[in-house]
């Protein structure tokens, strides 16, 4: 069993590959584990399991993230408790999504913070912080700041939102989320957008810029969003008042409030019009 072979040198790699290559008639059964997110385009480990694949030397089997029922059973064995409250299962699984790590740092979290009483002072904790600025670094320093900008549109943002917001080019947009979709920071989806691996990447990402510049770029989305023409902007009324919550202009974020206050009432949708009001 050889863990974590993404931090493997090529050297290595390549003593792999020669090893699946003289073993493959043996009974010998070589396991190899690495994060798939950390894979990029051209590197070592990328072109090693290109040429394993060419050859007929891989069985490849992605571990899915964790279900909502597997979650609440590592966090009770970790918390040493039989049962969770259901709102500290959801707070923990919707806040891991899933991934086994973030959930048992986020039970540790709960342990040292006194456990589900601290659900609303838990931010991100340490390690995962420090685990996404490690995989950050490994990009330019234009796309890391491209990226922290486009954390301000939330988890899932598109193209043109973040030309708008930021005043950046396409060109330079197109690269940064080339080198960080190469790396698993962010991934294309089916609706012509972009989307952050996990919640947690684009919350760390999201308090790594200054308060001043946080500020600037909400009014920045918001000013976009409201450019937009009527029926496009009805669409995201909540999302336009929230950017102007988060930049403290309290006049347009009321007004705003009203708005998607006023549109969730008109279909129906009491809770969110309770929401917004």
């Amino acid at each position: 069993l050889v863990d974590d072979v993404q931090w493997a040198d090529v050297s290595s790699l390549q003593l792999l590959h020669h090893l699946a290559r003289e073993t493959r008639t043996n009974r010998v059964l070589l396991c190899a584990t690495y994060r798939d997110t950390d894979v990029g385009r051209e590197t070592g480990l990328a072109l090693a399991l290109r040429d394993m694949r060419r050859e007929g030397l891989l069985d490849e089997i992605t571990v899915p993230r964790l279900g909502r029922e597997a979650t609440e059973e590592l966090v009770a064995d970790i918390l040493g408790e039989r049962e969770l409250s259901e709102e500290l299962g959801e707070f923990v699984y919707r806040r891991a999504e899933g991934n086994p790590y973030y959930v048992g740092q986020l039970a540790g979290a709960l342990t040292e913070g006194g456990g589900s009483d601290a659900l609303s002072s838990i931010g991100v904790p340490d390690s995962i912080r420090s685990l996404v600025e490690q995989r950050m670094s490994r990009l330019p320093e234009e796309s890391r700041e491209a990226l922290r900008e486009a954390s301000i549109l939330g988890q899932e943002f598109t193209l043109d939102d973040l030309r708008a917001t930021t005043g950046r080019s396409e060109h330079d947009l197109d690269r940064a989320l080339q080198d960080a979709t190469s790396f698993g920071l962010v991934r294309e989806t089916d609706r012509e957008a972009y989307s952050f691996d996990h919640g947690l990447t684009q919350q760390t990402l999201y308090h790594q810029l200054p308060a001043g510049r946080r500020k600037r770029l909400h009014v920045a989305a918001g000013e976009a969003i409201a450019s937009l023409h009527d029926r496009k902007r009805s669409r995201r009324l909540a999302e336009l008042a929230w950017h102007y919550l988060q930049a403290g202009d309290e006049v347009e974020a009321i007004c705003w409030s009203l708005e998607a206050a006023r549109s969730a009432w008109s279909i129906s949708a009491l809770a969110e019009a309770e929401h917004h009001y």
